[in-house]
């Protein structure tokens, strides 16, 4: 979830002026939503030549009916990787390095804090104490936790002074490692078409796709998450486990098919799934867990009402796809839904779907099951480019006739989604086939069914 990311943990220091006589005492989860609440977390990332530390914490009461929060941020930023040691407080060239102190303001800085856009600036009505000089010593900075101390003295806009003493932090992450921190997902629900796609990071990504392993005994699940913030505090989950046996993953450019069946026993097995008007929360929960949700967990979840196959497989450079096509989906008050799914993860930022058949690089692209079809009006057809290449889509009728000609311009070398309306065009409906060249003489084709 990001480069580093923390959850949770716990922040203390001492502050006061002219002596440090007033104690901060904050733990917990940074992910909780409870009112009144505790939480410490932090992220790092990298963004082009920048390099990012932060970390906050916060406590929110309820104050003569208001909703208020006292929080502390920490705030690394240099042009050189932030590593463990000792780091002075203050401005430099590409470099800044403080903490700051807020009581009783509005709980929404918490997420403000913990984007990189923000400024200072956007703090100044606030009356902040921020350090004026000072250290922030690092005595751990790794993928499962981040710790150290901190002291110095602070002012705020008023030019009061306070000085912080014993400040220590020590925060971890909770949650699972993630195998593949971004990718896409693109779906069909009831013949709307959607792609999802963008780093699995609920800390700072609206919408995110990424995928985990766990293992229970010889049985190893594969975890695959999707999620899509549709208000804030509601989201769409798509999920979807694979469990079985080591023998039962396909090798690099292979592919196997696992089971959406009846018998939780049999391996391997498929548990698609969709959530409705989920919570933060309960996307923590499903990062935390081992096991398929369950009915009783969720108001809306939906799961398989019909017996089906997922091709999964992972691409020779160690990509991972995943599809099934048409699956019924149903929740505990006999709703349903119709889905067809593509999956596409891999370890760099992917921008659109990938093919659901094992890749063969540096000969030819290959083009992936086109979704949804049939189609009534837009399709969208995943396409992998081995390189740089413009592209160009001739789509031929049963007689052999070119009746549509589509350029898509240039496009970079690796995955993408080729969208096409046959909405605008004046084609009647039926059988048609596509074929997908480029310059550089990659070819893929493909069938669809157009239903006018």
């Amino acid at each position: 979830m990001g480069q580093n990311t923390w959850d949770t943990g716990d922040l203390g220091f001492q502050y006061g002026s002219p002596l440090p006589n007033q104690t901060v005492a904050i733990s917990g989860s940074f992910l909780s939503t409870g009112i009144p609440s505790q939480g410490v977390g932090g992220f790092q990332i990298s963004q082009g030549d920048t390099n990012f530390l932060s970390l906050v914490a916060y406590d929110i009461q309820i104050v003569d009916g208001d909703t208020l929060a006292d929080i502390f941020a920490l705030i690394l930023q240099d042009t050189v990787a932030i590593e463990a040691g000792y780091h002075v407080v203050g401005f430099g060239p590409g470099a800044v390095k403080l903490f700051i102190w807020m009581e009783d303001v509005d709980p929404a800085l918490v997420a403000a804090l913990i984007d990189t856009s923000f400024t200072l600036d956007s703090l100044d009505t606030l009356n902040p104490y921020i350090s004026l000089s000072g250290q922030i010593e690092i005595t751990e900075i790794s993928s499962t936790g981040l710790s150290g101390n901190f002291a110095g003295a602070m002012v705020n806009t008023n030019l009061d002074m306070a000085f912080v003493s014993g400040g220590t932090f020590a925060v971890s992450n909770s949650l699972p490692v993630l195998e593949y921190a971004q990718g896409s997902l693109a779906y069909s629900e009831d013949s709307q078409t959607q792609v999802l796609e963008g780093e699995l990071n609920p800390l700072q990504s609206t919408a995110g796709v990424g995928a985990y392993t766990t293992q229970q005994g010889d049985t190893i699940n594969t975890h695959l998450l999707a999620y899509a913030t549709e208000e804030p505090g509601d989201l769409s989950i798509y999920g979807l486990m694979l469990r079985g046996e080591a023998a039962d993953y396909p090798v690099l450019g292979a592919a196997a098919e696992f089971v959406i069946g009846a018998d939780p026993t049999e391996l391997p097995l498929a548990v698609p799934f969709v959530i409705k008007h989920a919570s933060p929360e309960q996307l923590i929960t499903l990062l935390n867990s081992e096991t398929p949700p369950a009915l009783n967990d969720f108001d809306s979840l939906y799961l398989p009402a019909a017996l089906d196959t997922v091709s999964f497989s992972y691409t020779a450079e160690g990509g991972l796809l995943a599809a099934f096509e048409g699956l019924l989906l149903a929740n505990g008050l006999g709703e349903t839904h119709l889905v067809t799914e593509a999956w596409s993860l891999g370890t760099n930022v992917t921008t659109a779907i990938d093919p659901v058949d094992a890749i063969t690089p540096q000969t030819r692209s290959l083009v992936g099951r086109a979704f949804p079809n049939p189609f009534n009006s837009s399709v969208v057809i995943p396409l992998y480019l081995t390189s740089d290449a413009r592209v160009q889509l001739t789509l031929f009728n049963l007689l052999g006739q070119a009746v549509l000609v589509q350029d898509a311009g240039t496009l970079t070398r690796g995955i993408h989604a080729y969208p096409l309306n046959l909405g605008r065009q004046q084609l009647g409906g039926g059988l048609y086939i596509f074929k997908i060249s480029t310059s550089t003489g990659q070819a893929g084709s493909g069938t669809l069914i157009y239903l006018k």
